[in-house]
C-alpha cells in the first residue's frame, strides 16, 4: 500500500522539528487574552497541534516497526486534514490583528512543511 506524501513527512521528523511543534503549543497556552474569537481560534489551533503531535509519534512508533496498514493510511488522511485545520486557523488568526504576528509566521512556516 502506498503511504501518503504527507504521512512519510510526518514519520521523518526530527526530534527539533517536534521540539518546534511542541513551544508553539506551549506558547499558545501562554494567550490569555483577546475576544472570544480570537480564544477559540487559539483553542482550536491549539487542538489541532496536540493531534499532530500525537499522530506524529504514532507514525514514527509505526515507521519504526515498519507497519504500513490500512490504518496507517488513514491515520495520514487524517493528519493532513489537520494541518490543513491548524493553517486555516493560523491565516484567520493573522487577519485578526491581536495575535503576535512573530507567533504566526513561525507557525505558518513550520505546519507549511507539513501540508
Amino acid at each position: 500500500m502506498m503511504i501518503p506524501e504527507p504521512l512519510k513527512r510526518l514519520m521523518k521528523l526530527t526530534e527539533p522539528e517536534l521540539e518546534e511543534l511542541k513551544s508553539l503549543r506551549a506558547a499558545l497556552t501562554k494567550i490569555k487574552k483577546g475576544d472570544a474569537k480570537v480564544l477559540a481560534i487559539r483553542d482550536l489551533l491549539d487542538g489541532n497541534l496536540s493531534n499532530i503531535l500525537s499522530v506524529a509519534h504514532l507514525m514514527k512508533v509505526r515507521s519504526e516497526n515498519d507497519s504500513r496498514d490500512l490504518d496507517t493510511y488513514l491515520w495520514g488522511m487524517f493528519h493532513k486534514n489537520l494541518v490543513k485545520d491548524a493553517l486555516d486557523s493560523l491565516y484567520l488568526l493573522s487577519e485578526e490583528g491581536s495575535f503576535p504576528a512573530d507567533l504566526i509566521k513561525i507557525a505558518i512556516k513550520t505546519l507549511e512543511k507539513y501540508k
